[in-house]
């Protein structure tokens, strides 16, 4: 059966499951697998069962379990994925409890948590990720709060916040990320006096603030104080 799915670019160790009907049995058959790299079960019938297995697969450095019923007790067998650079949890039903993984994933560098219920208290978690660069928490529970947990990740060049309660009071942590390039504020609280902060941030090259409370005007004064960083609206 693994002859039939889809691989990455060809590569035998990277294998592509989204979107397909692939459920805890089938999983199970991925153990003797035991050089894959590379996974994608994104949109599937996986459940929190699956979990044990994909945790035995020690070599993974990418994993996507998006759009799946998955909870903290799943997530939080995949503490020994210790090689894992990119994990996907877009749409899960991950919590700030969940999220206590992290504290032995130290080599992600990317992270998407989009429309999973996790709020600021577990960005105490996610800024113990000295290496990630990117990190998406569209449509989660953040707020404001969150901000100076945020401003400890260093290497951080890509945040989306789209879709939550930030506002111009977390602007001036935001302005101070030294290595933030492409920032997401779609459908934010977002004004023109918080953008206009933004402009302060040198390293920025795009920013998002369709559906916000910027106006003409303020995407006007913020490119002649920044022509270099492209505004999306």
């Amino acid at each position: 059966m693994l002859d039939d799915v889809r691989c990455f670019e060809d590569d035998l160790g990277a294998f592509d499951f989204g979107g397909t009907h692939t459920d805890d049995e089938f999983v199970a058959q991925l153990a003797a697998q035991a050089d894959i790299h590379k996974l994608s079960l994104r949109m599937t019938d996986i459940t929190d069962c699956a979990m044990e297995t994909i945790a035995s697969l020690y070599r993974l450095a990418y994993l996507d379990v998006s759009n799946n019923h998955l909870t903290d007790d799943g997530i939080l067998q995949l503490r020994q994925l210790q090689n894992l650079t990119t994990l996907l949890m877009d749409s899960t039903d991950v919590t700030d409890g969940g999220l206590a993984i992290l504290e032995s994933l130290t080599r992600l560098q990317r992270l998407e948590l989009d429309f999973a219920p996790v709020t600021d208290l577990g960005m105490s978690s996610v800024a113990n990720l000295p290496e990630l660069r990117r990190l998406s928490l569209f449509g989660t529970q953040v707020t404001d709060k969150c901000l100076p947990n945020l401003w400890q990740l260093g290497q951080l060049e890509q945040l989306d916040l789209g879709e939550t309660d930030v506002s111009d009071a977390a602007i001036a942590v935001l302005a101070s990320m030294p290595s933030l390039r492409e920032l997401g504020l779609f459908n934010t609280k977002l004004t023109d006096a918080g953008l206009a902060m933004l402009s302060r941030n040198k390293q920025l090259r795009l920013i998002e603030v369709g559906h916000s409370s910027v106006t003409p005007a303020g995407v006007q004064e913020f490119q002649a104080a920044l022509p270099s960083c492209r505004i999306e609206t």
